[in-house]
Parts: structure tokens; sequence; C-alpha cells
């Protein structure tokens, strides 16, 4: 008696298996939470006025965070407040992570979340910012 066996090759192997396309995941968008942060102080320099968004791009298992990187963008709930000076030198970083920390941001997924539960309060926002030990 013949039998097939299922394939269930996880995503990504090289093993053959389902020809379907897969559909990509779209990014979480938050036009308010992004026009916010926008207005705060950079996370970096505390340079008010000019501060872009960035979206932190490395991917985190603990968070649920997907890598990203120049033709996909991060959730919007992954964004901090930087400066365009700072915003350049994060992209050129090769080890985002790495360029974090020697910021003072230990841990910035981390620092996303809380900043995003406090969407909208700024008081609440620059006290999140002001625990930032500037290097």
């Amino acid at each position: 008696m013949a039998f097939t066996i299922p394939n269930y090759a996880p995503i990504g192997s090289l093993l053959k298996g389902d020809k379907k396309p897969r559909k990509q995941a779209r990014a979480v968008k938050d036009d308010s939470h992004r026009k916010f942060v926008s207005g705060l102080p950079c996370i970096v320099s505390g340079v008010e006025g000019k501060t872009q968004v960035a979206h932190v791009r490395f991917a985190s298992a603990e968070y649920g965070k997907p890598i990203t990187g120049t033709s996909t963008k991060a959730d919007d709930c992954f964004v901090l407040p930087l400066s365009v000076e700072m915003h350049d030198e994060q992209h050129r970083a090769g080890d985002e992570l790495a360029w974090w920390r020697s910021k003072g941001v230990s841990d910035p997924l981390r620092l996303c979340l809380r900043l995003y539960s406090v969407s909208g309060d700024e008081i609440a926002a620059r006290k999140l910012i002001g625990t930032v030990e500037r290097r």
C-alpha cells in the first residue's frame, strides 16, 4: 500500500514543498503615533525640532518582531524619535543593536513599546525619553 508523507518544510528551507507564493505580512501603520513621536526630542541627543521617526529594524523573538530591511518597514509601534543626524547614523550602522547600546539605549524595542503605550501623552513620553543615559 503506497502513501505519501506530507512535506512540512520550514519556511525558508531549501526543501521542496508547497509551490504557492506566500503572502507577505504588511506592517501595521499608525499615523497618529508617528506624528506624535516626530514632535518629541531626539532620544539620543535631546535636540528639539527637526526630529524624525526612526523605525527600529533588527528582529527579536522576545518581542515578536521580524527583521525588516530597506524594502519593508517595521510596525509603527517600533519607532523612536531621532534627529536627522542620528537617524542617518542609525541607517549606516552595521550592527543596529550595538549602535543603540552605544548611544545609551540598552533595549530599544522595550523603549519603543513603552513609548507606544503612552502615545498621545507628551509628559509621560518626555519622562521616558529622559531615562535614556546620553553618551
